[in-house]
C-alpha cells in the first residue's frame, strides 16, 4: 500500500519479484520477472511540498526488469473517468544509471468490456544523443486517455507517434485523432 496525505492511492496484491539481491552490490537491480495478481490505482499521488532539486537527472542504481506481468490493474474513477477501468500490462524495462539510458517495451490492454490498447517501445540514450520511439494508443469514447487529457465529452482517441534519430535533431511522425478528426 502506498499512501500520501490524502490516504492510499495504490494497492498491490500478491506481488512476486524474481530478482538477484547480490546485483545490488554493483548498483544494479536485476529482476527476471515482476508480477502482481492485482494493482489498484485509485488516483495519482498528491505532489509533495518539498521543492524539487535542480541539476542532472541520475538514478541511484541501474534497473533491468526482463518481464513485467500485471494481469489485473484497476484504475479508479479519478483516472478512468467513469467507473473503474480494468487493464492488463506486460512488458520490460531497463534503465542504466551512468550514463543515463532508458529502454522499455510495454503493452497495455483493457479487459473490462471496453476496447483500448497502448503499445510503446522506447529507447532513450541522451549521452548517445539517441531517441527511438514507437507509440500506438487507441480507445473508444469514454476512454482513459481522453479523461487524462481532459477532452470534453471524452471522445474516441487514436495516437500514433514514431521516430528515430538524434535527440538534438529528432525526426518523428505523429498523428493524433480525436473523434475521427486529425488534430494539428
Amino acid at each position: 500500500v502506498l499512501e500520501d496525505r490524502q490516504g492510499a492511492w495504490l494497492v498491490a496484491r500478491k506481488v512476486a519479484v524474481d530478482w538477484s539481491p547480490l546485483a545490488l552490490l554493483s548498483k544494479n537491480f536485476s529482476a527476471g520477472r515482476i508480477a502482481a495478481d492485482r494493482i489498484e490505482l485509485a488516483r495519482l499521488p498528491v505532489a509533495g511540498t518539498q521543492p524539487s532539486q535542480s541539476g542532472a537527472t541520475t538514478l541511484p542504481v541501474s534497473l533491468d526488469i526482463k518481464q513485467i506481468d500485471l494481469p489485473e490493474i484497476a484504475l479508479g474513477q479519478a483516472l478512468a473517468g467513469s467507473g473503474i477501468a480494468e487493464l492488463a500490462a506486460k512488458g520490460s524495462f531497463k534503465a542504466d544509471a551512468a550514463p543515463l539510458a532508458l529502454e522499455t517495451s510495454l503493452n497495455i490492454t483493457r479487459h473490462d468490456g471496453k476496447q483500448g490498447k497502448v503499445d510503446a517501445n522506447i529507447h532513450f540514450a541522451p549521452a548517445d544523443n539517441k531517441l527511438d520511439l514507437d507509440l500506438k494508443a487507441s480507445e473508444p469514447a469514454g476512454g482513459i486517455i481522453a479523461n487524462l487529457l481532459k477532452l470534453p465529452d471524452a471522445p474516441p482517441v487514436n495516437i500514433v507517434v514514431t521516430g528515430t534519430g538524434p535527440v538534438a535533431n529528432w525526426s518523428g511522425i505523429g498523428t493524433f485523432v480525436v473523434d475521427g478528426q486529425i488534430v494539428t
